[in-house]
């Protein structure tokens, strides 16, 4: 007895051992066999079983940033991680459509690509890495055996390691973009416009029917007039819902955003920095180190007139020197300007360049140019050891000021007469220049400028958040929010959100750093949860966010969703008010009456069945192509109002008929959605937001 006794004291203590080391057999196994308990730790998304991994990902995701950065019109970054994995997703769908199929790429396939493809940048720019590094190879087969048979040209195979690894990765990329366009071109070959197509669709841009319309809007429709029920709802939904079916599980959110706009507190401050600047600028051409502190930034400018815009273009062009002036002072900010020297200046002259190769070439070079022998002869005589630029022009003042070019340098230009010269000497080479024009010299303005921007103090900000936590600690569900919002001051808005939602917003115009916010709802939310207060500071309008979950969906949005239900009612509505107004009509012998009864004059139009946008309702089109002329007056409830007509006439339009126009103009109608049909019912897992959910 006392052995159990023991046994069972110590029997909780047994329960936690065994359950510690059942815990670790489990973590051990899984994570042998690669897993995670708590998720695919290296995975973004999943497509129909095959992985996208975080490595890959986010080195295209580097590569996309950095050309956004470059680009003229850079797009919001949260924008950049969805048409990455998109584009990745799709790029699967396909790789795993190529594999189905067996496409592989041939030798010379790829050797046309690698060697004869002028499009091949990562080529071109491989070979002029190698003559930068002196292997001076002048075609793309020319590296290939300089990389691979370094022996050959007296090359150390270590000098060319790690060239053969880029070669071979391009040549992989390469195959890669082979297959595709292989496979492309298949697809694409798929989808063809048969004779029958071809003459049908001829058929319906041949035949004109000239018709007399009358047409009467349903207008604003009475809810109380036309009631609406669940079941005529459901019943509407059900022949539509397929229009509301969901790619990926979807929430639907409240939305508030709050713009933080200056105080008039930070509005009289601005004022009073406005003026200090302008007694620092009275003083000096600077501004103090207190006032750059406070935001305070200022440029010293130098510009033509052409290049100076608005209000400073008035005061600079006209002021006397040292005088200062605010040119603008409101709600954004300030500019203040004080006026410098003015000067004539060269603003651009037109060059001759020749770069020569060689230690004792460009001597020679220079003596036969001043000889008279032309830039274009000396091009051909000397080929590769001569590089020219015929009548370039140099601008010496732009809109972003003055060319930095060495004043030394500058003024050898300036001071050029006829003839070449030795403007830049290397050990090996020389650049040989000629001034063939100088323009005019035009009048250039130096100033000092200070400028603004004026934004909510840190006192501003918070006294705006305490407003907002007050609000949503007294309204803390997602009924209680969208109830007490408007009386607030506060108007959220509603969107659908999933887990490829970029940001919340419409594209381009996403809510600054608002991905935070989707990861919230889609991650950690639950129904009827309000969020914390998030912030995106950035800017001269900083914003606070608050997001309220309504509903989750899976498969479809449902019938008493407000925009889906909106659109539902609106067809019920319009259905009954359409029957009502047809009664009206009952008993009109002529489009004249009907047209009287509605209220409206009767116009003449010309339709097409080819054309149908030339009527803009389908329905009443197929009514009028299917009437024969000189029949009484037909009408019919059109999907926005009734519409009564009569066919006056059918003409034969006498157009050619060319089958490649029309093979043409059918496959524009009627182009496949490629993306759909590789998506097909195939799984899509997104889970970006685990890796990507902003801040």
């Amino acid at each position: 007895m006392a052995t159990l006794e023991k046994i069972r004291s110590k029997s909780v203590l047994l329960i936690v051992v065994i359950g510690v080391a059942l815990f670790a057999f489990i973590v051990g196994d899984a994570l042998t066999n690669g897993q995670n308990l708590f998720g695919d730790p290296t995975t973004v998304a999943k497509v129909d079983g095959h992985k996208i991994d975080i490595t890959e990902f986010q080195r295209k995701l580097e590569e996309r940033s950095q050309q956004n950065q470059n680009s003229q019109r850079p797009a919001d970054e949260q924008m950049l991680t969805k048409q990455v994995l998109d584009e990745m997703v799709m790029e699967t769908l396909i790789e795993s459509s190529i594999e189905k199929l067996g496409i592989e790429v041939s030798s010379e396939q790829l050797r046309k690509h690698m060697f004869e493809n002028y499009g091949n940048q990562d080529v071109a720019m491989l070979v002029q890495q190698m003559n930068a590094a002196g292997m001076p190879a002048k075609t793309p087969e020319e590296a290939h055996d300089m990389i691979f048979n370094p022996k050959k040209y007296g090359l150390p195979e270590s000098q060319v390691e790690g060239l053969q690894l880029a070669w071979i990765g391009m040549e992989n990329d390469a195959k890669k973009q082979i297959k595709i366009r292989t496979y492309a071109n298949l697809l694409q070959n798929t989808f063809k416009a048969n004779d029958l197509d071809k003459k049908a669709l001829y058929d319906d841009m041949n035949v004109s029917y000239n018709v007399k319309l009358a047409f009467k809007s349903y207008g604003a429709l009475d809810a109380e007039k036309y009631p609406v029920t669940d079941a005529e709802l459901k019943e509407e939904y059900a022949k539509v819902m397929n229009e509301y079916k969901l790619d990926e599980p979807t929430k639907a959110i409240q939305f508030i955003s709050m713009t933080i706009n200056p105080s008039q507190k930070d509005v009289e401050a601005a004022k009073e920095l406005a003026r200090g600047v302008v007694a620092s600028l009275k003083e000096s051409n600077d501004v103090t180190k207190d006032q750059k502190g406070m935001g305070v930034v200022a440029n010293h400018k130098v510009l033509r007139a052409k290049d100076i815009t608005g209000p400073t273009k008035s005061f600079v062009t006209s002021a006397p020197q040292d005088s200062v002036s605010i040119i603008r002072e409101d709600i954004n900010g300030f500019t203040i300007v004080k006026m410098g020297k003015t000067s004539q200046e060269v603003d651009s002259i037109q060059l001759n360049i020749v770069n020569v190769v060689g230690d004792k070439l460009p001597a020679k070079v220079l003596a036969s140019l001043n000889s008279g022998v032309s830039i274009d002869s000396i091009q051909n005589m000397y080929k590769d050891s001569v590089m020219v630029q015929k009548e370039m022009w140099q601008q010496l003042v732009t809109a972003q000021g003055r060319t930095m070019i060495e004043k030394s340098k500058l003024d050898t230009l300036l001071a050029a007469g006829p003839e070449y010269f030795e403007f830049m000497k290397q050990p090996e080479s020389a650049m040989l220049v000629k001034v063939v024009k100088k323009n005019a010299p035009v009048t250039v303005y130096e100033y000092e400028e200070a400028t603004y921007t004026l934004a909510p103090s840190n006192e501003t900000i918070a006294a705006e958040r305490e407003r907002l936590e007050k609000f949503i600690a007294e309204n803390n569900t997602t009924a209680k929010l969208v109830a007490n919002a408007a009386q607030a001051g506060f108007a959220p808005m509603s969107y659908l959100i999933t887990a490829s939602t970029p940001a919340i917003g419409n594209q381009p115009m996403y809510q600054p750093n608002s991905r935070q916010v989707v990861k919230w709802a889609m991650l950690d939310a639950s129904n009827g949860d309000v969020s914390e207060i998030f912030e995106s500071l950035e800017g001269s309008r900083p914003q606070l966010y608050v997001a309220a979950v309504e509903a989750d969906y899976d498969q479809y949005l449902p019938f008493n969703y407000h925009t889906v239900k909106a659109t539902l009612e609106r067809n019920i509505r319009s259905a009954k008010a359409g029957d009502e107004m047809l009664k009206q009509f009952e008993g009109k012998k002529t489009i004249d009456e009907v047209a009287q009864a509605m209220g409206v004059t009767v116009s003449e139009r010309v339709v097409e069945f080819g054309n149908p946008n030339k009527l803009g309702d389908a329905a009443t089109l197929g009514r009028i192509v299917n009437t024969a002329a000189g029949k009484p007056v037909v009408v019919v409830k059109g999907k926005n109002g009734v519409y009564a007509f009569e066919v006056v006439s059918v003409d034969n339009n006498k157009l050619e008929y060319e089958a490649s126009k029309y093979a043409d103009q059918f496959n524009a109608k009627h182009r496949p959605d490629f993306e759909k049909i590789f998506r097909g019912n195939k799984e899509i897992e997104n889970m970006i937001l685990k890796f990507y959910g902003g801040r």
